[in-house]
């Protein structure tokens, strides 16, 4: 028994390399399809210096069951941002609890909300009614921020009118000095998922998948009647869908024509996102659940709403990875 765990834990180190230059082949292929067709990325650099007479007003909805280590230091990070407001929605068996502990926090802008059941999608869509905002920033309870994150994002969103959806690139932290196998295999996950972006953006004009763990959306667009409908009603075996708010508004963006754009980390004000992963086996399971979302949001996407067809390559990047 213990012979066949130490020669899986080889194995997996063994892929480790494997699967990362899988990954980087994407990356390279990009920049050989970007200089063959000559396309142009649709990503805009962003000045330096704002030009905003006025700062957008923004508020921040992060779903919660309570159970993140880092949520009341993540919410100290979003806070040092400026934001309007911050919504933490959770479910009934955890709203004492969580609100006893964030009061302790004191903290103008943070209110504590309760959904009807233990669902992020749920939770999500009573944090979205909550706003009265211009831009509505969708954050994970284990994310922390740069200073910056908020302005660097906003920025894009005021100046173009056709966006969307702005997100980060998103770098991972360790849960302690030396990074678990777990943590190993959700570091390489979130570079992949980088060069992707960036590999399907300068192709094609699409996007792999806009960002879970933070990113900024029109308030309009999250507080549509149609979305909410179609967003808390996706079922899987008789189930309500939990996990793939992400892939859902990304779909949703590409459905309705709206551009997607992508903040690097080298931003001019810096736009530093980092996220605590699984440090345990359980990273398995919540890999197995966002591949079965991929692939809900995904044959829908092609089959039925057909718009990402006009993006080949992001088409393809998606179904293999």
């Amino acid at each position: 028994m213990q012979a066949g765990f130490a020669r899986l834990i080889y194995l997996a180190f063994m892929a480790k390399p494997v699967y990362l230059y899988y990954r980087l082949l994407h990356g390279v292929l990009s920049i050989f399809c970007w200089y063959l067709y000559q396309l142009r990325a649709r990503r805009k650099k962003i000045v330096a210096e704002s030009s905003q007479e006025r700062r957008p007003s923004t508020s921040i909805v992060c779903a919660t069951l309570g159970k993140a280590r880092s949520l009341k230091s993540s919410i100290q990070t979003w806070a040092a941002n400026g934001p309007n407001a911050i919504i933490v929605v959770t479910c009934p068996a955890s709203f004492e609890t969580v609100s006893v502990d964030l009061d302790t926090l004191m903290l103008p802008c943070l209110r504590v909300l309760r959904s009807s059941e233990a669902n992020k999608r749920i939770q999500l869509s009573v944090g979205f009614a909550a706003c009265n905002t211009e831009y509505i920033v969708i954050a994970d309870d284990d994310t922390a921020w740069s200073p910056a994150v908020l302005r660097s994002l906003t920025e894009p969103l005021v100046a173009n009118e056709k966006l969307g959806a702005v997100f980060p690139e998103v770098k991972y932290r360790p849960n302690g000095p030396i990074p678990t196998l777990w943590e190993e295999f959700a570091s390489i996950r979130l570079f992949g998922d980088c060069i992707a972006i960036r590999a399907s953006v300068l192709i094609d004009g699409g996007i792999f998948c806009a960002s879970g763990t933070t990113a900024v959306y029109r308030a309009a667009i999250l507080q549509d009647e149609r979305f909410l409908d179609k967003f808390q009603n996706v079922f899987y075996g008789g189930s309500r869908v939990n996990a793939g708010d992400d892939q859902a508004l990304t779909a949703w963006l590409c459905k309705m024509d709206w551009d997607v754009s992508v903040v690097e980390d080298r931003a001019p004000h810096g736009c530093h996102v980092t996220t605590t992963p699984r440090s345990d086996w359980r990273h398995v399971y919540q890999l197995i659940r966002w591949s079965r979302s991929d692939w809900l949001t995904y044959i829908e996407a092609v089959l039925v709403d057909g718009k990402i067809i006009r993006c080949v390559f992001t088409v393809i990047i998606s179904a293999t990875s």
